[in-house]
């Protein structure tokens, strides 16, 4: 995840971005229903509203947060 940390850095400095293994906490990736590596899960006001499945491009990952601006 470097590409999902440095999108969120250089584009939307007023986010949040947390990496999780969830080979080491696997409650919380039971807790939000993670199945796949990698997952990203956007959260608006502490629900959540979206996710990512799988590698995507750096511009996909700008587009989604984006809509939740």
């Amino acid at each position: 995840t470097q590409g999902v940390s440095s999108a969120a850095s250089d584009v939307y400095k007023r986010q949040y971005v947390y990496k999780v293994n969830v080979n080491f906490d696997a409650e919380l990736a039971e807790k939000y229903a993670v199945m796949a590596s990698p997952t990203i899960l956007f959260f608006k006001s502490g629900e959540e509203v979206s996710r990512i499945r799988g590698l995507v491009k750096r511009n996909a990952l700008e587009e989604e947060v984006g809509k939740l601006l």
